[in-house]
C-alpha cells in the first residue's frame, strides 16, 4: 500500500489489513474506512471462512457451536488415591467414585483464572496395553522423574511437557502443605517470586502445573528450585506484588494443557480443523522457538490453550516421545472399536454440535468411536497425531450413539 502518509485516507495508516493479497480494511485514529468485508469480528470471520477451500477449512467456519475444553482424563493405577490427592491438595470436589473410576471438579474462579475443569481418573487394567502397559508406563515415569524436590542437577525430560496447567486457591498454602507432608514438588524462581508448582499426581505418572507466582513465609529449600533450559520457556510476571502475584489477564498464564508430540504443528492443525481451536503464537525467542524445541499453540474462545511441544535439547530418555507415540499408534485400533489403556489419557471437550465434528472426521477417514453416557449423552473419542487421544462430548442428549451406522462403538 506504499509508504505512510499524513494525507487523510491515503497511503498506509496505523492498521491497513489485507485479505488474500487485497486491501480489505483500514483503521486509523479510531476511524474505519475502505472496509470491503466490514470491520467487526463477525464480518471478518465470514470473509476469512469464505476464502477457505479444500481440506484446511477450520471447524469454526462450519458451526457456531464451538467446542470448549471442559476436563481431562488420566489413566491411574489407583483412581481413588489419585482423586483423594486432588481433593486434599488442590481443593477439588469429588463428583463420583467407583471401584475403577473417580471424577473431581477443580476450583472455579470468577476472573481470568477460570477453572472448574472435571478431572477423571480411570483404572482399566483389563483393557489392552501391550508389553508397555499402564503399570509399566507409570512406573517408568516415576523413575524418570525421580525426586522432584531434588533439583541440584538438570532433570527435566520430554514427558514433563505432558502436563495440565490450572489455578488453585491459596498457592502459598499449597506449597507449605506439600512441605509439611513431604510431597515432592519443584518451583521456578524469578525476581523473588516462586513460579508454578510442578507435582506428580499419584498413580498417573503425570506431572501437573499449578499456575501463578507466589511467596511463602519461609523460603522454599534451594533444592526445590528447578534448573531449567531457557527458563522453561517461561513468560514471567513482572512488577510489584504481594504474597500472590495475580497479573492482569493479558499477562497471565491461561488454563492450559501442555502436550509432547513428535509433530506439534500436526496436533494444532487437528485442533483447528476438528475441534474449533484457533492457532496462536507466542514468541519465546530464537532459542525456545526452534533451536531447542518446536512449539505450536492453539486457543479456544474461552481462553483455554494447548501448548504442544517437541523438545529436542532436553536429556534424551530411553523411551522418548517419538518412540512412545509410535508404540501407542501401533497399539490403537479404533476401527475395530478397541479401547486401549492409553485412551484414558485424553483431553475432554464439550459441544452442542457433535454431528458436524463426526461428519468431518468421517469425511476425512479419521477413525473414531462413539461412547454412550448417562441420560442419553454421547461422546466421540478419536486419536490425534502422536498417539494423543481426545474426547468430545455432546452437551445435549444425542442420537449419535444410537445410530446403527458405520460409526464404531467400543467393544
Amino acid at each position: 500500500c506504499g509508504a505512510h502518509s499524513d494525507v487523510p485516507k491515503q497511503g498506509c495508516k496505523s492498521c491497513t489489513m489485507f485479505l488474500q493479497g487485497q486491501r480489505a480494511c483500514v483503521e486509523d485514529s479510531a476511524e474505519w474506512y475502505n472496509c470491503s468485508v466490514g470491520h467487526d469480528a463477525a464480518s471478518w470471520v465470514r470473509a476469512i471462512c469464505a476464502a477457505y477451500g479444500g481440506s484446511e477449512r477450520p471447524l469454526a467456519c462450519d458451526t457456531s457451536a464451538t467446542p470448549r475444553v471442559m476436563g481431562h482424563s488420566y489413566g491411574s493405577l489407583d483412581s481413588r488415591a489419585s482423586a483423594a490427592f486432588a481433593v486434599k491438595y488442590f481443593g477439588a470436589q469429588l463428583l463420583q467414585q467407583s471401584a475403577e473410576e473417580a471424577t473431581v471438579r477443580m476450583p472455579r474462579f470468577d476472573d481470568f483464572r477460570g477453572g472448574g475443569l472435571e478431572i477423571r481418573f480411570a483404572s482399566n487394567a483389563r483393557a489392552p496395553g501391550g508389553n508397555y502397559d499402564l503399570k509399566a508406563f507409570v512406573r517408568s515415569m516415576e523413575l524418570l522423574a525421580g525426586n522432584l524436590s531434588d533439583n541440584r542437577r538438570y532433570q527435566w525430560n520430554q514427558f514433563f511437557d505432558n502436563h495440565l496447567g490450572f489455578y488453585v486457591h491459596g498457592q502459598s498454602e499449597l506449597a507449605e502443605h506439600f512441605l509439611r507432608d513431604g510431597v515432592p514438588f519443584n518451583v521456578g524462581l524469578d525476581d523473588g517470586y516462586y513460579q508454578s508448582i510442578h507435582v506428580m499426581i499419584p498413580g498417573t505418572g503425570m506431572i501437573v502445573e499449578v499456575l501463578g507466582d507466589f511467596t511463602t513465609d519461609q523460603p522454599v529449600p534451594s533444592s526445590f528450585i528447578r534448573i531449567e533450559s531457557t527458563q522453561q520457556f517461561c513468560t514471567p510476571y513482572r512488577g510489584p506484588g504481594r504474597r500472590l502475584r495475580i497479573p492482569v489477564s493479558a499477562g497471565a498464564d491461561s488454563n492450559k494443557t501442555t502436550m509432547s508430540a513428535p509433530d506439534p504443528e500436526a496436533v494444532t492443525r487437528f485442533a483447528v480443523l476438528y475441534l474449533g481451536a484457533a492457532p496462536i503464537h507466542q514468541a519465546r525467542g530464537i532459542v525456545a522457538d526452534g533451536q531447542c524445541a518446536k512449539l505450536s499453540w492453539a486457543r479456544w474462545p474461552d481462553g483455554h490453550e494447548w501448548h504442544v511441544t517437541e523438545d529436542h535439547l532436553r536429556p534424551a530418555v530411553p523411551f522418548n516421545i517419538s518412540e512412545f507415540a509410535t508404540y501407542v499408534d501401533n497399539l490403537r485400533d479404533l476401527k475395530a472399536g478397541v479401547y486401549d489403556q492409553y485412551l484414558d489419557y485424553r483431553e475432554v471437550l464439550e459441544t452442542e454440535d457433535l454431528t458436524t465434528i463426526a461428519t468431518r472426521l468421517k469425511n476425512d477417514k479419521i477413525p473414531f468411536v462413539m461412547l454412550p453416557g448417562e441420560h442419553g449423552s454421547c461422546s466421540l473419542i478419536t486419536s490425534m497425531p502422536g498417539g494423543l487421544a481426545v474426547e468430545v462430548r455432546d452437551a445435549t442428549a444425542s442420537s449419535l450413539c444410537r445410530k446403527p451406522s458405520d460409526q464404531h462403538t467400543f467393544v
